[in-house]
């Protein structure tokens, strides 16, 4: 919740707050924001945070199924 809260000077935000931004701009700044958050996702724009750092991809035989 605070990051969608917090101003940010990163593209398409120019230091507005992505709640802001979903809430007054258009379809296509809607679908900016969530364009932004789906490269996020896949490690674009931001460093991994000290809990992601370390991770280690489960394998399939790590998963137990009950």
């Amino acid at each position: 919740m605070e990051w969608l809260q917090a101003s940010h000077g990163a593209a398409p935000y120019n230091g507005r707050a992505p709640i802001a931004l979903m809430a007054t701009g258009s379809l296509e700044d809607l679908m900016a924001v969530r364009s932004f958050l789906a490269a996020a996702q896949q490690g674009a724009y931001m460093p991994p945070n000290e809990t992601d750092k370390g991770f280690t991809p489960y394998r399939d035989e790590d998963i137990h199924w009950s």
